[in-house]
């Protein structure tokens, strides 16, 4: 009897090291979509930035032909103009699509934040520094990752719970 409520009571320890693993995958896969959306609308505004940069690139050139048609330069002629505005046509349409992409972005993170409706996010972050990073030997990442993965944490769990389980039957 002694053995049997003894592993009874090891198989239920077990079972909530199984639940508690699983909670914490669940907790570290939300991180990681959470960072993920996060760095993708930080992106998203950079995109923002450089193609209003290209966009006042496009208008400096057309100005500048302009310019050169009126002083009548040899240069330069309107096939040069056309090309431009061929140019700042495909800059328009490019122009949509990385407004989209920051709608979109803004609009992922604010539902994976559960913000209410119409509420975004104004990261504080205006450009992507890089981090300092000492690189360590190839074995003791792979030991991190043993250590660290919660999955493998809810395997071993499992088959305490079930040999504590057997145990139990055995008994």
């Amino acid at each position: 009897t002694w053995g049997q409520l003894s592993s009874s009571i090891d198989a239920a320890k077990a079972g909530v090291d199984v639940d508690e693993a699983g909670t914490r995958m669940t907790a570290d896969e939300v991180a990681s979509r959470t960072a993920e959306l996060y760095y993708g609308l930080l992106l998203a505004d950079a995109l923002g930035r450089l193609t209003r940069e290209a966009g006042d690139i496009v208008d400096q050139a057309k100005d500048e032909i302009d310019r050169l048609l009126e002083e009548g330069d040899a240069g330069v002629d309107y096939a040069d103009l056309f090309q431009v505005q061929i140019t700042e046509q495909e800059f328009l349409q490019r122009v949509v699509e990385v407004e989209e992409s920051r709608k979109l972005a803004r609009s992922g993170l604010s539902r994976q934040l559960f913000l209410p409706e119409g509420q975004t996010i104004d990261p504080e972050a205006v450009e992507l520094n890089p981090i300092e990073l000492t690189l360590l030997s190839l074995e003791s990442y792979q030991q991190m990752a043993l250590q660290l993965r919660p999955d493998l944490d809810q395997v071993t769990a499992g088959i305490t719970a079930r040999d504590a389980l057997v145990e139990v039957a055995r008994s």
